[in-house]
C-alpha cells in the first residue's frame, strides 16, 4: 500500500468515525418538582469502549441531600469532539502497525467522556430541598415534654 492509499484509508476511517458518532441524552426523572437550575455538572470518564469506568458513580446523596428531581447523562458535542480527536490521533499512530492498525483504529475507543448534570428536588416553598426531617422522639412525646 503506497502513501496515497494510506492517507485515503486514514481519511475514510476518520470520516466514518465522525459519521458514526452522535450526541445522546439519558434523563432519569422523579415526580418531584425541580429547582430552577442544575445543581451539579461534572464529566464522567470511561475507557476502552466504556468497559472501564474511571469516574465511579455520581453521589446523588452528597449533591442533593433532600433528593434529586432530574439526572441527565449526555454525550455533548464537546464530549464527542474530544473523544473523536483522541480516537483520530490513536488511529493515525496505530495505522502504521501491520494487522493491528486497521482493527484498533476503527473498533477500539480509548476514551469516552460524558457529562452528568443533576437537578435537586424542590420543596413546596420552591427553594432547594431540605434534608429529611428527623422523626420526633417517641419517649419525649409520651413524657409530655
Amino acid at each position: 500500500m503506497n502513501l496515497t492509499h494510506k492517507r485515503l484509508a486514514i481519511a475514510v476511517i476518520a470520516a466514518s468515525t465522525v459519521a458514526m458518532t452522535g450526541c445522546y441524552t439519558f434523563r432519569y426523572t422523579t415526580n418531584r418538582p425541580v429547582t430552577g437550575s442544575f445543581t451539579s455538572e461534572q464529566w464522567h470518564n470511561q475507557f476502552i469502549n466504556g468497559l472501564v469506568d474511571a469516574s465511579g458513580p455520581v453521589n446523588l446523596t452528597a449533591i442533593c441531600p433532600g433528593g434529586f428531581a432530574l439526572v441527565e447523562h449526555q454525550m455533548t458535542f464537546l464530549n464527542g469532539l474530544l473523544s473523536w480527536a483522541i480516537q483520530a490521533a490513536l488511529t493515525a499512530v496505530v495505522s502504521f502497525i501491520p494487522y493491528v492498525g486497521s482493527v484498533a483504529g476503527v473498533w477500539f475507543t480509548i476514551w469516552t467522556p460524558t457529562t452528568v448534570r443533576v437537578q435537586c428536588a424542590a420543596h413546596a416553598g420552591g427553594a432547594e430541598a431540605l434534608p429529611p426531617a428527623v422523626p420526633p422522639d417517641p419517649q419525649r412525646q409520651l413524657a409530655g415534654r
